[in-house]
């Protein structure tokens, strides 16, 4: 193993265990997924810190439990003297967080990351200084750029709600453009070791496929 080897990690949202072939399912299709499992360590046996969102999250990011990372539920900010993995891994490292966070201010680089590219619009509640009500997320941006209008307001700025983007042609889609996102990263950070989060809404609701005409 290198001495210092890449990290990464990839969440998907609300994914039951057993939707995978690796646990015994033939019928949804993940091909990419079912390859790496081949050729992976597949845990039989698997425990979470929280049941809920957050919480769940908080740990994984910083190895602590959620109490003691002060995120006992959802809809709270993370305190900001909680290290993560960015923090604490050596500078050597690029660091990247691509996808939901879900632990406070959605829309700002921080943690000690490098990259970042946000995505959830409807966490705005969970901000905790007025002017980051006035940032649209990365995710936003883009959308905006390829010719496709909000058609929702929350806290006063206009955002794409989840239903309209979920229906969007699969190029359009949140996971691809974070799916876009990670692969520039890993192509541009080939020489050098890195640790990228890439975290994924799907398959959370709504259960809407990607309009193909």
């Amino acid at each position: 193993m290198p001495s210092k080897p890449n990290l990464v990690f990839v969440f998907s949202d609300r994914q039951r265990f057993d939707t995978l072939e690796a646990y015994g399912n033939d019928y949804v299709k993940a091909p990419n997924l079912n390859n790496l499992a081949k050729e992976s360590l597949v845990f039989k046996n698997t425990y979470v810190t929280q049941a809920v969102c957050a919480p769940a999250r908080a740990s994984i990011m910083t190895g602590l439990y959620p109490h003691a990372a002060g995120m006992p539920r959802n809809k709270l900010v993370m305190p900001d003297e909680i290290e993560t993995i960015a923090n604490m891994i050596s500078n050597d490292y690029k660091k990247a967080y691509f996808g939901k966070w879900h632990l406070g201010n959605e829309v700002i680089n921080q943690r000690g990351f490098d990259d970042w590219a946000s995505g959830m619009e409807t966490l705005r509640e969970e901000y905790t200084e007025p002017e980051y009500l006035e940032i649209d997320t990365s995710y936003h941006e883009f959308l905006i750029k390829n010719g496709f209008e909000p058609d929702e307001v929350l806290l006063g700025r206009k955002i794409f709600s989840d239903e309209m983007r979920a229906a969007l042609p699969a190029e359009f889609q949140m996971a691809s453009f974070f799916a876009s996102k990670a692969e520039t990263f890993i192509q541009e950070n080939s020489g050098n070791p890195f640790v990228l989060y890439v975290s994924f809404l799907e398959p959370h609701p709504p259960w809407t496929g990607p309009y193909d005409g």
